[in-house]
């Protein structure tokens, strides 16, 4: 086992144990952190004492802009539904049938220009709320000191 098998295996250790042990709403937007640190172990019996210092920022919230458009089956249902069940049965089976055969949707350029007309106006322009970043920036990088003999692994 190499220092660099080591160091790997360490951090690779501390991202799996820790991964989901955190909580965003329990840090305030806008606030900083500076960690130091020296975390002390082994690893197969090699010793080792990471140090760390670093300095963790919280973004501030915000809001994005963005678009939502209905569900198509919803709208597709809303559309039968307006239909008698002659019509929509007839509707249905003639769709199925062609699509069946073509592997297309049998429609006008009319009506498909009036269609994506229709969905364009269901679009709505909505603004959802974004959390405030969370970053870690190294203030040194992070040191390791490996013994370079194996201890003796208790039973």
């Amino acid at each position: 086992m190499n220092a660099t098998e080591i160091r790997n295996a360490t951090f690779l250790a501390l991202s799996k144990t820790t991964g989901n042990a955190s909580d965003r709403d329990a840090v305030s937007d806008g606030s900083a952190f500076k960690l130091s640190a020296t975390v002390r172990g082994t690893i197969n019996g090699y010793g080792f004492e990471l140090d760390l210092d670093s300095l963790l920022t919280v973004g501030h919230g915000s809001t994005r802009a963005g678009t939502t458009n209905p569900q198509i089956n919803a709208v597709v249902a809303a559309i039968l539904g307006k239909l008698n069940g002659t019509t929509r049965e007839a509707v249905k089976r003639d769709i199925l049938a062609g699509f069946a055969e073509t592997q297309t949707v049998d429609a006008s350029a009319e009506s498909t220009k009036e269609a994506e007309e229709f969905l364009s106006a269901l679009r709505q322009q909505v603004t959802q709320p974004v959390r405030g970043s969370v970053k870690c920036q190294n203030i040194s990088s992070p040191s390791m000191s490996i013994r370079k003999r194996r201890l003796a692994i208790a039973a």
